[in-house]
């Protein structure tokens, strides 16, 4: 039997997430030795709590086979913990995966990893600026890493497809999992020019667990994290938390003080993080960094994981201070900030928010450019469908939104 097997046994026994997975290991070899042990032999160990003991104790391998054939069946790699194709800076963060599920192929470990993350509900400048990044790091040699999400995250990934680079995506939900359909051909080809990656069997569903959980393997896979755009509660500050959890450095490219979508990414830098104005600001400093033989556990910043909480809980109506000035794509990327492009960031960034419902603003917010059907809208914002049905109604009102053939929606 592979032993495979037993190591998805050990995962679902375990869960995600598990603070004394280093410490396991240092009892028990493997996962075959654990399942070989009987509940006396696991108490005494002194590794598990009472929860998992009862897991353990259930020798029942069906759901663990059931996995390991779908995987057969798509082709999906599984690396456990202790095998020598599982990423190693993986491997070193303080809860690393039990087991990885891989569609593709990881790239050369021995090379810089950055992700890039941000909003999904990014600005056009945003997502030019994530693309540019992403491209000028992949022509470089690097290895791009993010989230598959919509807006910043994809622009991320299609900017080193563009260049003939490699790319990771770390999905909060199981790689066989059609999540956000209108974004399954950009994980066809990440597959193709890097690799799928994800900690959950292929069918599992995304929840609003799942994502917060997966952002420690994006900062943890990688050698530093670029925050691209960021609210003060987006899911790219929790990636920023981890990375510095995980002694990883952080970056955060600087942003308009008028825009809620950019009030994370100065706050990153005001506590601390590294300010991006281009990708050769991350090249210098990795190469640097391997000059000076630094130890990979030593952060070069000074923001805190305890810094970048207070910028989630800090209050909305918050007057925040500017620590930068706006930075056009000119000056940080060379390229043409023109004035159409200034003219579309206005008009977009245009919401009536004081007119808007909070349900209403949530679902604005999941919507882009891109075509995206209402029941992803459901899965992205986590609101019942009902609730989702009367925010788009409310949306359409205000003539913020355009209805397209199948239930799929776009930004007006």
């Amino acid at each position: 039997m592979d032993k495979n097997i037993f190591w998805i046994w050990l995962q679902c026994c375990l869960g995600v997430d598990n603070p004394r997975i280093h410490r396991i290991f240092e009892v028990f070899e493997d996962a075959y030795q654990i399942y070989n042990a009987d509940e006396n032999e696991l108490r005494i160990s002194g590794v598990f709590v009472d929860k998992e003991l009862l897991k353990l104790t259930d020798k029942n391998l069906d759901t663990a086979k059931k996995i390991y054939n779908k995987c057969f069946l798509h082709g999906y790699n599984i690396f456990s913990l202790q095998n020598e194709n599982y990423p190693d800076r993986l491997r070193k963060i303080p809860t690393p995966p039990v087991v990885i599920y891989v569609k593709g192929k990881i790239p050369d470990g021995n090379r810089l990893f950055t992700a890039i993350v941000g909003t999904r509900h990014s600005s056009i400048t945003g997502r030019k600026t994530a693309f540019s990044i992403a491209y000028d790091l992949a022509k470089s040699g690097a290895v791009v890493v993010s989230g598959g999400a919509m807006g910043i995250d994809t622009q991320s990934h299609l900017g080193a497809i563009q260049a003939g680079g490699e790319t990771v995506c770390v999905l909060g939900c199981g790689i066989n999992y059609n999540y956000l359909p209108t974004l399954e051909n950009v994980r066809n080809e990440i597959s193709k020019h890097g690799a799928l990656i994800s900690e959950y069997p292929p069918d599992y569903p995304p929840t609003k667990f799942t994502f917060p959980k997966r952002n420690r393997i994006i900062s943890g896979i990688s050698d530093c994290t670029v925050v691209v755009e960021a609210g003060k509660t987006s899911g790219a500050l929790i990636t920023a938390k981890e990375a510095v959890k995980q002694h990883r450095t952080v970056f955060a490219v600087p942003g308009s003080i008028e825009s809620k979508s950019t009030t994370g990414s100065n706050l990153l830098i005001q506590e601390g993080a590294k300010t991006l104005l281009s990708a050769d600001n991350i090249i210098d400093w990795y190469n640097s960094k391997n000059q000076k033989n630094n130890d990979e556990k030593i952060s070069e910043t000074s923001i805190t994981p305890d810094s970048i909480e207070k910028i989630r809980k800090k209050s909305e109506k918050e007057k925040i201070l500017p620590t930068t000035e706006k930075i056009s794509e000119k000056r940080s990327l060379s390229h043409k900030h023109t004035a159409e492009t200034e003219k579309n960031e206005k008009k977009e960034n245009k919401i009536p928010d004081e007119q808007l419902t909070e349900n209403a603003l949530a679902v604005y917010h999941t919507i882009s450019d891109t075509p995206i059907h209402v029941n992803d809208i459901k899965l992205a914002t986590g609101l019942k469908i009902n609730d989702v049905i009367s925010a788009l109604s409310e949306l359409e009102l205000n003539d913020l939104i355009i209805l397209h053939p199948g239930k799929r929606y776009t930004k007006k």
